[in-house]
């Protein structure tokens, strides 16, 4: 019994990891809806390098964090590139 709660505790915390992880990203359409912006100035941004992108599927995932820095450093022009992380 001891042992089958100790594997429910772990299934639940993988899935709860999985979720914070998928909320941390968002749609190249929710980005814009975020941003207030078009989708298309979205689709822009991640063709010029400003934003990076996640394949997850049929789906463009754009990374919280970034959309916070592109926002942040948001103003008349364009945002600033963003650095390649590997």
């Amino acid at each position: 019994m001891k042992h089958d709660m100790t594997k429910i505790s772990k299934t639940l915390a993988d899935a709860q990891a999985e979720l914070a992880t998928l909320k941390s990203k968002l749609t190249t359409h929710e980005a814009a809806e975020r941003l207030g912006v078009s989708w298309p100035t979205i689709r822009r941004w991640i063709d010029r390098g400003y934003l990076a992108v996640e394949r997850h599927g049929n789906y463009q995932l754009v990374a919280l964090a970034d959309l916070i820095r592109c926002k942040a450093q948001r103003r008349p022009g364009r945002p600033r590139k963003i650095m390649p992380t590997k």
